[in-house]
């Protein structure tokens, strides 16, 4: 058990690790969960509420490097999505009476848009026949898919995405360094476009110190050519995932200005939040697949930006856990 400056340890990894020789570790961590859940969110959130018990975030345009949305004053968009407070939070947020909530998400948006940008045709095969590429990662570097080895398949995809080295990888999925090195070639392998991609966005970084997004909006990137390690390797991997990150913030806003537009004068659906690649709605009881359809339609249909094929998952609810 490790040790700090007041004696033994008792942080997370720590105790997970305890918990299968005493049941109070497991105790403390579920505390430590309800209270992180309850101070964070449950008591800040009571004092934004108004008379009729809503909440109102600011959303702020510009707030961040990339492109996304930003929400403050409450932030909305940091609500845990997994684990059991997570899902006893969304459960709290409920829509007006006589209405439902209905989430339309972006399946997998980054990763398309990735199958853009590099031109890997094995990628854009997976996109566009409509199978996993989950799976189809963990078949091709495991020889099977099952829950275990599609979560290890989706560590890996994003964690290419966002510059995972092998080292981070062997510590995130537990496996040996060696292990971890082996998946990575043999990703590459595979998938040979996006491992140009990341090449090229670095080299083009290096030269212009900077990259683009979809629009052709730019981001300087500092330390790009830095001869620090560390913070040369951070601006890598900046370079390597604004153009993704930031393309999908800016497809959102489009998406949501084209939705703006067909219901504006409309009172039987409200676009109440967003929370990055997910859009929430009220809708009235009773036009719920009328308004799946419009709002699908819009969200896939924007040949304009994009190329690859794109997927939106839409459910409804009487709360926001019941709808996602």
């Amino acid at each position: 058990v490790k040790k700090t400056k007041t004696g033994y340890s008792t942080n997370y990894d720590v105790l997970n690790k305890l918990k299968e020789v005493h049941p109070i570790a497991q105790k403390i961590l579920d505390y430590r969960e309800a209270h992180k859940i309850y101070s964070t969110y449950v008591k800040p959130y009571m004092n934004y509420l108004d008379e009729e018990q809503r909440l109102y975030t600011y959303f702020d345009y510009c707030g961040t490097s990339t492109g996304r949305l930003s929400s403050k004053d409450p932030n909305l968009q940091n609500i845990p999505v997994k684990g059991e407070w997570g899902n006893k939070m969304r459960k709290l947020f409920i829509p007006r009476e006589g209405y439902k909530i209905m989430s339309a998400d972006y399946s997998q948006m980054e990763l398309r848009l990735l199958a853009q940008f590099s031109e890997d045709e094995t990628l854009n095969e997976i996109f566009e026949d409509d199978r996993d590429i989950h799976t189809e990662t963990a078949i091709h570097l495991f020889g099977m898919s099952d829950k275990r080895t599609r979560n290890f398949a989706k560590s890996i995809n994003y964690g290419i995405v966002y510059g995972l080295s092998p080292y981070g990888l062997s510590q995130q999925l537990e496996i040996e360094l060696s292990e971890a090195k082996d998946y990575i070639e043999r990703y590459f392998d595979r998938f040979q476009g996006v491992e140009r991609y990341i090449n090229e966005q670095i080299s083009k970084a290096r030269k212009n110190g900077y990259v683009s997004v979809i629009s052709k909006r730019r981001r300087y990137v500092r330390g790009i050519n830095s001869s620090n390690r560390f913070r040369r390797e951070a601006a890598e991997r900046i370079a390597v995932n604004t153009p993704l990150q930031g393309s999908s913030a800016e497809i959102l806003k489009v998406v949501m200005n084209n939705i703006h537009k067909e219901i504006k004068n409309n009172d039987k659906i409200y676009l109440v939040s967003q929370i990055h690649d997910e859009l929430l709605f009220e809708v009235k009881e009773g036009e719920e697949n009328r308004f799946k359809k419009i709002i699908k339609d819009i969200m896939e249909d924007i040949p304009f930006l994009i190329k690859v094929k794109m997927k939106v998952d839409i459910s409804t609810g009487n709360n926001w856990w019941e709808a996602h």
